[in-house]
């Protein structure tokens, strides 16, 4: 079996100090120089982008995601609503208590929201969007003229575009049905609308909320592929390597489990450009890296990190198991290459990660050279 050489780093016990073990194997074989001809193997990118991340979770404001930031922008004027709802309707059937609970119920998300910062759980962030739906459904039953109903009604599309925005295509679809479902039923039981009214308003709203939904997930997509993907590989590039590995530790560590890294720097790569040109490099690139996808798992990451460097994460593996990815890599690599595997600690700097990898692959590297000399 061909194998590359690689050290690693383990941990003792759970997490904890981390501690060189290193271990060395032969190094892979470099095919027969010569004219080389790529296989025409499409390069589609694996879905290893995150189930539950999107480009725009990325950003921040004063420290806190910038989705649940606006998701208590929308709560924010929810309970401005309310309030001015109290303050200036005065009719004598007017739910005053309502409106001030529903003011409570946003007041409350906010401060809960701003508290947790990116440790809110999925399932209160699931609720603060389901209780935005269900209070602008019922605003839009009980408004008292049509107008305001159907503005009360527009502003659920607030609500789908910021998970189309925010949260997966899937997500964002499946809050497309609840959203839908309360206009519908808020428009139904408006006595301000009705008749054929009300079944215009009703088609025209759906028809923009899907097509909105759907452009927005769209260009999610679109640029998501554009900013995280190495073009010339089809690898993940830093960013997209950045979402990965954000994804993996916040899973590991809901979890208890493990994520190890590898970087994996191709051996004397630059005589492969010297030899035969920039072109037939690229192509071995490419090979290099349509095989390793094909050899990993789909929740293992190749990662383009330089020219002929490159790292795999591996969520949710130990560093036996990933020694054994490895060799399968071996097994598949048109070129020869030296590793290092390490452990990627909660809460670490990925710098951190990689540059510890980066020192057991040079390592790695030193002892292959010296047994060979």
């Amino acid at each position: 079996m061909n194998r590359g050489s690689f050290g690693e780093t383990g941990t003792t016990g759970t997490w904890g100090i981390l501690h060189p073990a290193p271990h060395a194997f032969g190094r892979v074989p470099c095919r027969p120089s010569g004219i080389y001809n790529a296989p025409a193997v499409p390069r589609r990118p694996r879905h290893w982008i995150p189930a539950d991340t999107t480009m725009m979770q990325l950003g921040t404001w004063r420290g806190h995601p910038l989705d649940l930031v606006v998701l208590c922008v929308l709560h924010a004027l929810n309970a401005l609503r309310c309030l001015i709802a109290v303050f200036t309707l005065t009719l004598p059937d007017t739910p005053t208590l309502l409106f001030q609970g529903f003011a409570l119920v946003s007041g409350t998300i906010i401060l809960v929201a701003w508290w947790a910062g990116d440790r809110w759980p999925r399932a209160v962030r699931i609720g603060g969007v389901a209780a935005l739906i269900v209070m602008t459904a019922w605003f839009t039953a009980v408004a008292p003229t049509g107008p305001g109903a159907t503005a009360s009604a527009v502003a659920l599309l607030w609500i789908v575009v910021h998970q189309a925005v925010f949260a997966p295509g899937r997500i964002a679809r499946a809050w497309l049905f609840p959203a839908i479902v309360g206009m519908v039923v808020g428009i139904s039981v408006q006595p301000a609308i009705s008749g054929a009214l009300a079944v215009v308003i009703i088609f025209q709203l759906a028809v923009t909320f899907v097509a909105a939904v759907e452009a927005v997930i769209r260009v999610q997509q679109r640029v998501q592929g554009l900013t995280t993907f190495d073009r010339l590989t089809g690898a993940a590039n830093r960013l997209g390597l950045e979402l990965a590995v954000n994804h993996a530790m916040a899973f590991a560590s809901r979890r208890a489990e493990l994520t190890t890294l590898a970087m994996i720097d191709l051996d004397d790569f630059k005589s492969v450009n010297d030899a035969h040109g920039h072109l037939v490099g690229d192509l071995r690139l490419q090979e290099t890296v349509d095989n390793w996808k094909q050899a990993l798992r789909e929740t293992d990451v190749v990662s383009r990190y330089g020219g002929d460097e490159f790292i795999v994460l591996f969520p949710r593996t130990d560093l036996d198991t990933a020694r054994g990815l490895l060799d399968r890599l071996s097994d598949v690599s048109p070129v020869s290459w030296t590793a290092g595997l390490t452990h990627v600690a909660p809460g670490e700097l990925l710098e951190d990660a990689i540059r510890r990898a980066d020192e057991q692959m040079y390592a790695a590297r030193s002892r292959e050279r010296g047994a060979s000399a």
